[in-house]
This record gives structure tokens, sequence and C-alpha cells, in this order.
């Protein structure tokens, strides 16, 4: 019992990652598409 909810903390973990590096890479995206739109303009 005590593996199974040691596994589960750990795929956890690693979903709150990918989300963590999703949404930074999305304010990457907007930074960048911003900085374009000025250079743009």
């Amino acid at each position: 019992m005590d593996r199974r909810l040691h596994y589960v903390q750990e795929r956890l973990s690693e979903t709150l990652n990918i989300q963590y590096v999703h949404n930074r890479l999305q304010d990457t995206f907007k930074t960048v598409q911003g900085s374009m739109n000025a250079v743009t303009s």
C-alpha cells in the first residue's frame, strides 16, 4: 500500500511539473509574439 501511494505521488508531481513547464512555455511564446508585433508595427 505504501509503495502504491508513493507511485501516485510521483505521477502527480510529474504532472504538476509538466503543467508548470507548459505554462512557462506559453508565457515565453506570448512574450515573443509581443516582441514580434512591436518589431513589425
